[in-house]
């Protein structure tokens, strides 16, 4: 037995396999098969070289002997290196950035293919980072298609993609040339305008081969007619436009359904030839962006990190989140520090529960600033709840390969030839929030102030003296009042509209729209009481129960918690008093007797009192307005 050989190697007893020889190429074919051939073998480390070696030809073997000539290869992973550096394809010197810039331009086979060949060079990327990447790649129309059906893995989508392909025909996504962003209305400039073109397909070697293209004009009109073809037959069947259930009064899709913004105003069709090949880099980034739910509530997960950094001089939170395709700052940040916004085509940006919301403004360069590093990036205004910048995918795929532990929350990686480690915080959000709403002073409307103008009260005559200065009439009153859907708690409106099966919350047609701001934090509010989960959709069977009680989410939930403590009945009460107005009548002149009429039923805390003072009511009679109770002038009956 050879020296260095393991003590309990066997021989297997196996058909003889030759080393394979390599001369130049591509070497990744060769190493797979050589470290095949070493774990047949079982050879230990300290031989591997040696053995490879003996099997380098030609130009191979002359690199190999000018190398280690100069300084002796010893371990395996050195000729690795050597041999992808000196013969390796162009492309996959970075395979992480050649993995995130592929874009589907033939057939969802031919895309599968490349798309399969490009993974194989990467390693340690998550299910879900591949997910979106092969989703981002396809044509639009298909991307559409298969992000409504929420595929979990790259293989659900594959499947997903070919099924809509096989339905749609192979001029799917040959119907609309590309337009440029830049447009006035009323006019379409398409990207190229070339009579004889030919659409570019990956080839399986990575090059590009071309086929004859369509005409726009012929695929959009064999796409109108099989869909017209289609609908008709559902119409015949009885089954509904979106899902293949039956239609009828009431009917509710099972699987839910997004419309996806449209990118500009209406235009033309134009009748051109059109040329198959993708975007450039600019039109594909707003296409659609793509925002985790927890970025929005700056929730950490297992897929997620927070860090302390600054910004312009000032400290910021900065989450780092893989489960957003691109990079995002808070509308509020960028208001506040006055960062220079950029208008660009307007895009979307989706939420992982399906919310589409418009963005047409890009903040370019902007710079934050860690322990050591410095991070130069564009980013997109967004309203954020738990953080103030949002790194996605767009600036992890920048550093190529990243050793990430998301349970100790850190993360290492090498930029510049310089070793980096970033350590992150426990869970935190930007600001303390108490969860106590309370009323602000404000200046009325110029509307309320007119109103009131010559009367006291509404319907009596009277003199009203304003209080205000001219100046502050003219500068800082507001014309109208604000409408009372932009002012109130929205947490009791959202989980209605979710119960009711309306999930694009942020996108819904509201008569008077709330501030992005107020829909976060009722959102907030939600998901801290388990009525939502990851994806926004209602807990079951938590937020289900919740929406079917006619109260207050909050003391809903504080309800159903109740009956595993075995309190129910005292909850029950402290939860219907919490639902009326104040039991206490206010008096003028008389503080000293209400205090003392409120000492009789003092109880340890607020809510205990309520509820004291409601069993003294039960046991002197409900609803007997002559009980030592009632007769209590600072208690009101109801």
């Amino acid at each position: 037995m050879q020296p260095g050989w393991p003590q309990n190697f066997t021989r297997r007893p196996y058909a003889k396999v030759d080393f394979p020889k390599f001369d130049g190429g591509d070497p990744r074919g060769w190493i797979l098969k050589a470290e095949k051939y070493f774990r047949y073998y079982q050879v230990p480390d300290n031989q591997k070289v040696e053995i490879a070696s003996m099997s380098l030809e030609g130009e191979a073997l002359d690199v190999f002997a000018w190398m280690n000539g100069e300084e002796s290869i010893l371990y395996w992973e050195e000729l690795v290196k050597l041999l992808q550096e000196n013969f390796g394809l162009a492309e996959f010197q970075n395979p992480d950035e050649y993995l995130c810039n592929i874009r589907q331009s033939g057939s969802i086979q031919e895309y599968r293919q490349e798309f399969s060949r490009r993974v194989s060079r990467v390693h340690d990327w998550p299910e879900h980072c591949l997910l979106g990447v092969f989703i981002n790649g396809l044509k639009e129309d298909l991307k559409a298609d298969v992000r409504i059906h929420k595929p979990r893995t790259v293989y659900q989508a594959m499947s997903l993609a070919l099924q809509f392909e096989s339905k749609l025909g192979p001029n799917k996504g040959l119907s609309k040339p590309p337009y440029l962003s830049n447009n006035r209305p009323g006019q379409s400039t398409p990207l190229t305008q070339h009579r004889d073109t030919k659409a570019a397909t990956l080839s399986p070697q990575g090059g590009y081969t071309t086929t004859a293209g369509h005409s726009a004009t012929a695929a959009s009109v064999t796409a109108n007619r099989s869909w017209e073809s289609e609908r008709q037959l559902r119409r015949d069947k009885g089954l509904c436009f979106r899902c293949n259930e039956k239609f009828g009064p009431g009917h509710r899709c099972k699987t839910p359904t997004f419309s996806l913004l449209e990118l500009t105003d209406s235009r033309e069709e134009v009748k051109q030839e059109e040329v198959g090949s993708e975007l450039s880099g600019e039109e594909n980034l707003h296409d659609m962006a793509e925002i985790s739910f927890h970025a929005i509530l700056g929730k950490s997960t297992g897929a997620t990190m927070k860090l302390r950094g600054s910004l312009l001089n000032r400290q910021v939170l900065i989450l780092i989140d893989s489960g957003s395709t691109h990079n995002f700052i808070s509308t509020s940040l960028v208001e506040e520090l006055g960062i220079k916004e950029e208008g660009v085509s307007t895009f979307g940006v989706e939420i992982e529960n399906g919310d589409v919301i418009r963005c047409n403004k890009i903040c370019r360069d902007v710079s934050v600033t860690l322990p050591g590093l410095k991070i130069t990036q564009d980013y997109f205004p967004f309203s954020l709840g738990g953080a103030d910048v949002v790194l996605g995918i767009k600036w992890l795929a920048s550093l190529n390969t990243v050793q990430a532990n998301w349970k100790e929350m850190f993360m290492i990686f090498y930029l510049n030839g310089k070793r980096y480690k970033l350590q992150g915080i426990p869970s935190t959000s930007k600001q303390e929030i108490s969860d106590i709403e309370n009323l602000i002073v404000a200046p009325i409307s110029k509307a309320s102030a007119r109103q009131r103008a010559g009367r006291a009260g509404r319907v009596r005559p009277g003199k009203c003296f304003r209080l205000y200065t001219e100046e502050c009439f003219i500068n800082e009153m507001p014309s109208q009042g604000i409408p009372e859907i932009q002012r109130s708690n929205l947490v009791s409106c959202i989980i209605q509209l979710k119960a009711l099966g309306i999930d694009n919350i942020l996108g819904f047609d509201w008569p008077a729209s709330p501030s992005p701001e107020a829909m976060i934090r009722a959102l907030e509010i939600l998901y801290s009481l388990e009525v939502l989960d990851d994806d926004a959709k209602l807990t079951s069977p938590t937020g289900f129960q919740v929406a079917e009680i006619p109260m207050d989410p909050m003391i809903s939930k504080m309800i159903l918690a109740s009956s595993a403590s075995g309190c129910s009945e005292e909850i029950i009460t402290i939860s219907a008093v919490l639902s009326v107005q104040s039991i206490w009548i206010s008096l003028r002149g008389v503080q000293k007797e209400m205090d003392e009429a409120k000492s009789r039923f003092a109880a340890a805390e607020d809510l205990l009192t309520k509820q004291t003072i409601h069993k003294g009511h039960e046991s002197a009679g409900l609803y007997i307005l002559d009980t030592s109770i009632t007769k209590d002038p600072f208690l009101t009956s109801r």
